[in-house]
This record gives structure tokens, sequence and C-alpha cells, in this order.
């Protein structure tokens, strides 16, 4: 294990219930209270799907030790958080491009008010958002571009894209319009 025993990494490896209570609850609280938090009965699987991956990436001794774990554990949990939204989005698409859904079954009754609150959450962030970040919102969730294509596209990095997507994500959360990348 690259982390010292003592560090809250090395102890959540180690099972310390102390170490494993406080990552669980900061996945919990990044997960309820997020700019884009699933719906209830997702949570628990993103939830264990941040857990998953932030074990997956200690082990392979990603984490630099010497930077502050919980700002780690935070980018774990939007980057999940994102990838689950970005999964259901694309799934959503798929079945309405198949007939299976009609776009109007997103009006059922049962859960307008459901749909409402995702897309008043959505219409807010998107509102939040510069020019600049909401046109590398629309190219990687909305027309399924791949950080390589964007990248690409404006000729700097993969790395400069995911870095402005995030920088544009987390001013939006906080309402932010001048975040931009």
């Amino acid at each position: 294990m690259p982390y010292p025993p003592d560090s809250i990494p090395g102890r959540f490896l180690a099972g310390d219930p102390e170490a494993v209570g406080a990552v669980i609850r900061q996945v919990s609280r990044g997960i309820a209270f997020g700019p884009l938090a699933p719906d209830r009965d997702e949570q628990a699987d993103v939830g264990q799907e941040c857990l998953r991956r932030l074990v997956e990436s200690l082990r392979e001794g990603r984490y630099d030790a010497g930077r502050d774990f919980m700002v780690y554990l935070q980018g774990v949990v939007r980057f999940t958080v994102l990838q689950a939204l970005t999964r259901k989005i694309r799934a959503r698409r798929h079945l309405v491009a198949l007939g299976s859904v009609s776009p109007a079954e997103d009006a059922n009754p049962a859960d307008a008010e459901r749909t409402a609150s995702v897309r008043e959450r959505v219409v807010r962030v998107l509102s939040a958002l510069s020019p600049e970040c909401l046109g590398l919102v629309e190219s990687y969730f909305l027309e399924d571009k791949s950080y390589e294509t964007i990248a690409a596209e404006l000729g700097v990095p993969v790395g400069t894209v995911k870095s402005r997507l995030f920088r544009c994500l987390k001013g939006a959360s906080r309402g932010n319009r001048s975040a931009v990348p």
C-alpha cells in the first residue's frame, strides 16, 4: 500500500471504520447535494460506483498523497455522477431512436414532478454557463463527442478539455457565469 497507515486513504484501504465512515459520508453528500444529483432510486448505485472507483484508484496508486484527499474524493464523485448522467441521457436517446419509448412518455403523470424537478435543475445549471462553457457541455453531453474529438476541434490537449469542462460545471453549480475555460 503506497499510503501511510495513519492517512485517510491508508486507513480506508485497511478497513478502519472511522475512515470508511468519513469517506462514505463524503460520497453521500457529494451525490445527494451536487448540482446534477441523480434521482433517489439511483443514488445507491452511483454511491457504490464511486466507492468502487475510489478503491481501484487508491490500489493503483493514482492518488498523490501530497494532495488533499477529500478534494480528490470529490473529484471521483463528480466524475462518477457525470458519467451516470451521461449514460442515462444516452440510454434514453437510444430508446427514443429505436422507437421503444416515445418522447411523450416523459410526461407520464406519475413522473411529472420528478421530470419537472430534473428539468428545473438542468435549466438552472445551463443558464449559469458562459457561451464557451455551454459549447463544451453541448459537445460532450448532447453531441456525444469524446474528449479527444473536442480537443482536436479546439486544438488543445485532452487534459485541457477535461479541466475546462470540470471548471465550467463547477462554476455552474455555484451559479458563477464567469467560469470560462
